[in-house]
Order: structure tokens, then sequence, then C-alpha cells
């Protein structure tokens, strides 16, 4: 049995909704201290209207890395998958982690920008990297619903003539992608300097957010790039146990297979509308793949803290 989707152009999100007509009404997302609940049809929305953010406020594009520095929320997902909708790539961070451990993973990953929470951002402040805050979104987003049409920035596959400067984007391979990853060898005044030197987060406002969702109904052009199974969606990090911490590269192939793997059996002889706690950080590759094939089975998901 093959655990490949057939056609190579099927991404994560595409896997994801790709029956979503048949359950957009019923929760995905659900936030128990809160209360706060995320239907499938809204979780594509979200994921929509914050690539579009991403894009347009942040200039994020295919191949970029995003770093996700957050403890678990119902809005991670939404950014996990926002960023791997347009083709860029997201590497996440255990928020337990020290400027310094988390220095090591920012040289090494160079992302172009930081998700995180308004508690981490003293964290975050010295690396001179754009900040969009996670807690913020949601309220973005709830505003921007009234005024953003959807049907123009649809999530994984686009139809739309690709520009020169895209056809030059999706031109960088695999291995472009791979080979900019070094494992520096950091020794006490390699950090010093590397924190030194870096300034305040530059932080986009709220306004600018607010005001970006709201004018999408104003792009004549989709900006979703074609995501194929064979692009990076994820670089996670090891432990680190006999050294400093190394990225593990992660193809939309490998995290769509996995799940296809794990579900196969429900899917076939149906185990109805089962409910699922994740406890597990969503920064750890177990909690981020349980998250994402418990998605493909249409499940209702609680996110704990």
């Amino acid at each position: 049995m093959s655990f490949y989707p057939q056609s190579p152009t099927t991404s994560i999100t595409d896997f994801l909704f790709r029956n979503l007509h048949t359950h957009s009404n019923s929760p995905a997302l659900i936030d128990p201290y809160t209360h706060k609940t995320i239907t499938f049809f809204q979780l594509k929305q979200h994921i929509t209207q914050l690539a579009h953010v991403l894009h347009h406020s942040f200039n994020i594009s295919k191949y970029d890395v995003v770093l996700i520095f957050s403890p678990n929320s119902i809005l991670f997902p939404v950014a996990f998958l926002a960023v791997t909708s347009i083709g860029a790539i997201v590497t996440t961070a255990n928020p337990l982690y020290t400027v310094t451990e988390l220095s090591h993973q920012i040289s090494d990953s160079k992302p172009k920008l930081i998700i995180t929470v308004d508690q981490l951002k003293p964290k975050v402040n010295g690396f001179n990297l754009p900040v969009l805050d996670l807690n913020t979104i949601s309220d973005l987003i709830e505003k921007a619903d009234k005024t953003t049409s959807l049907a123009k920035y649809p999530v994984g596959k686009s139809s739309h003539k690709t520009t020169s400067s895209e056809q030059q984007s999706e031109s960088v391979s695999q291995n472009d992608v791979v080979n900019r990853i070094s494992y520096p060898v950091f020794n006490s005044s390699h950090k010093t300097t590397l924190l030194a030197q870096q300034s305040e987060s530059e932080s986009v406002s709220r306004n600018d957010v607010v005001s970006s969702i709201s004018n999408a109904e104003h792009k004549t052009t989709s900006f979703a790039p074609t995501v194929s199974q064979n692009d990076v969606a994820a670089i996670l990090y090891s432990s680190g146990t006999t050294g400093l911490s190394k990225g593990v590269v992660l193809t939309h192939r490998s995290i769509i297979a996995t799940s296809l793997m794990v579900t196969s059996d429900q899917e076939e002889y149906g185990e109805g509308r089962s409910v699922f706690l994740i406890v597990v950080p969503l920064f750890h590759v177990m909690g981020l793949i349980t998250f994402i094939f418990l998605s493909a089975l249409s499940l209702y998901i609680y996110i704990y803290r």
C-alpha cells in the first residue's frame, strides 16, 4: 500500500482540507481554557488570512524560514499551516529555551520572522528580526473577517500565472535550502558577540497587520506559489543530548505519508467523531505530527497549554 498522494503538488494544507465539504462546520480546534472553538471552515479561512499577512506585511515567500517560538495555543496550528501553505518553512523552538539556546537555532536556521507571544518577547528582542505576536492574531482575523474576500486567496494550489520573480524563487532547489543550514561551534565569546551586535527586534504594528488583512480584497493576484510534496515544510531541531541540537528537514511528502500511514485503518473502517486531547508540546515533532494526522481524520482536538 502506498502512503503517498498521487498528485506531486499535494501540500499539507491540500491534504488536510481535501474533504472539507463533508465537515466544514465541525469543530477542528478547541481551547479548553477560553472555550474558543475553530471549525474546519474557519481554520481554512484563518490560514488564508494569516498567509496574506505573512506575505504582504512581512514579505514571507517560498523557501523563507519562519520561527514559531510559543507554548501550545489554539493558534499555533494556524501559524504553522499558514507558513507552509505559501511554501515557506517552519522551524519551532522550545519556549523554555534560554536566549543562548535560542541563538544557536536562529543562527543555524536563519529565520526571516519570529512568531511568538508577549511573554517570550524579551527572549527575542536582541535578534534584529521582525516579530508577530501570536496572541493578537485571533482578534486581527475576527476584525478582518468582515472585509476580506477569501476567494482570491486560496490555501494550497494556485492557478495564477507566476511572475518572473516567483519563477526565480521557485527555481531554488531543496538542496539550496538544506545547504544554507550550518552547524557552527559556539563558544562563550561567540555567543556574547552575536547577541551584542543585534538591536531590538522589529515589530510590525497591530494596525499595519489589520490593514494588510483588510486590504486583501483589493489585490488582483494570488500570492501562493505551487507547493510540491518534495518541498521542505519544517526544520525541527533535535534535543542536543550529545552536543548542539541539529535541524531535521521534513518535507510535505514525509509529513503527509506519516499521517496516512497512521490513519489508514481509521479512514477505511471509520472511527466516528472522536475527541482527542493534545497535551504534548506542539513545537515538538510528536505534538506537531499528531495534530496533523488527527486533523486529517476530521477529529475534535483540545489543545492544552
